[in-house]
């Protein structure tokens, strides 16, 4: 599962968190839900947009949240995160 976009969207800096829309290979989307902790930014839970998984084509997939983490690495390499944010 390889990321070709991400976008932070719906930044809300009175609770620290934000989203961010991802983009992948095989044209699918997914949506990560972030908050930033003690400066660091976490992925608290990812949804699929379109009504179905990028990974497996499913409308819920359990592997999905588990990627959450790895996800959120490789949108680093697409977009910086809110500086209001992250630089507390």
């Amino acid at each position: 599962m390889q990321i070709t976009n991400a976008e932070v969207i719906n930044t809300q800096p009175q609770n620290s968190t934000f989203n961010v829309l991802l983009s992948f290979k095989n044209d699918r989307k997914a949506m990560l839900n972030c908050r930033v902790e003690g400066g660091k930014v976490a992925a608290y839970n990812i949804s699929v947009v379109g009504g179905t998984c990028p990974c497996c084509l499913k409308p819920n997939c359990s592997s999905l949240y588990a990627k959450r983490h790895e996800l959120l690495v490789q949108a680093q390499q697409f977009t910086n995160f809110p500086m209001e944010l992250t630089e507390k």
